[in-house]
């Protein structure tokens, strides 16, 4: 088969963002204390039935990609460039950060694939 159309009409509107905080072992949660190192996870998926490729406009998948709390808060800088991406048809496309451990507060990770979807999950660490 020709690959060239099988990604016909699929789109960066067909991509889906969830973003999941998780410990060190990969368990996906939303209350956490202050022991546990986390590591912050962009899923991105898509709804097309074909793999979906596109660029992004610095050397990462999310950009923005900020965690805040009440008293604080941590950003990430994107290094020069424009990768492209894959994201496989029935399967994700992960950019994860290990952001180690959190002092006790409401965090709220918010991030965006450029020129796609965003997203934001808050979590507890008590």
């Amino acid at each position: 088969g020709d690959d060239d159309d099988s990604a016909a009409g699929c789109t960066m509107g067909d991509l889906q963002l969830t973003l999941e905080a998780r410990d060190n072992l990969g368990n996906a949660g939303t209350t956490w204390t202050t022991a546990d190192p986390l590591v912050l996870v962009g899923v991105l998926t898509t709804t097309c039935a074909s793999d979906l490729t596109f660029t992004t406009p610095a050397a990462c998948l999310l950009d923005p990609w900020t965690l805040s709390g009440s008293m604080t808060g941590m950003g990430r800088g994107c290094m020069p460039g424009s990768p492209t991406w894959t994201v496989p048809a029935g399967g994700e496309l992960l950019d994860s950060e290990n952001v180690g451990t959190l002092s006790a507060d409401t965090w709220t990770f918010q991030a965006a694939v450029p020129g796609g979807p965003s997203a934001s999950l808050t979590f507890q660490v008590l």
